[in-house]
């Protein structure tokens, strides 16, 4: 062991308590955009159901889609650029620690260089806000196509007639005449089991 600095117990415990904040504000803050982002995309999805009637709602949902994933993709740089303060604190403090304890400073050093294929939290936040963004804009372009007829997803088709109600059929076990009340009901009788 080298002739090293004794570490500031005080300064690491109030950079890790600083870590600690940011990183579970940033894990708060994501958990709230696939909350809100899934109540838009709900949205989105009964106003495409009900095709035209809606469809104004539909694009303004789409576009808040798009804008909320803007700006928690800004809360998430915030608080990344919150927790490298942080972590670059902690490695300064931790400097005059054992190599066996530098845990923070040595993260990012891989000396076989096989960590490129490591997704970070951020890299994946990143890929969902775009994701999203672009289903806020893909949902707004479908909801304006519905509003101008273009398109429906309500299930029916403007060329085919709604179908008509089916007669009641008598059950196989019914083996006697229906009541001669129900005389708008044409339901017959079949003849007995062989």
């Amino acid at each position: 062991m080298s002739a090293k600095q004794p570490i500031d117990q005080a300064a690491l415990d109030h950079a890790w308590r600083y870590f600690e904040l940011h990183s579970k504000q940033r894990m708060a803050v994501f958990n709230f955009f696939v909350v809100a982002s899934g109540a838009a995309l709900a949205g989105v999805g009964v106003t495409l159901e009900h095709s035209g009637r809606f469809a104004f709602l539909g694009v303004l949902l789409g576009l808040l889609l798009s804008l909320i994933s803007f700006v928690f993709w800004k809360l998430d740089a915030r608080g990344s650029h919150l927790i490298k303060h942080a972590e670059r604190a902690i490695a300064r403090l931790e400097a005059s620690l054992p190599e066996a304890g530098r845990l923070v400073s040595s993260e990012g050093v891989d000396p076989a260089g096989s960590n490129g294929g490591i997704w970070t939290f951020g890299r994946a936040f990143r890929c969902t806000f775009v994701v999203v963004a672009l289903a806020g804009m893909v949902a707004a372009g479908l909801s304006a196509a519905c509003g101008a007829g273009l398109i429906s997803f309500d299930g029916r088709s403007e060329q085919q007639p709604a179908a008509r109600p089916r007669c009641p059929v008598a059950a196989p076990n019914q083996r006697e005449a229906p009541d001669p009340r129900a005389a708008n009901k044409r339901v017959r009788a079949l003849p007995p089991k062989k």
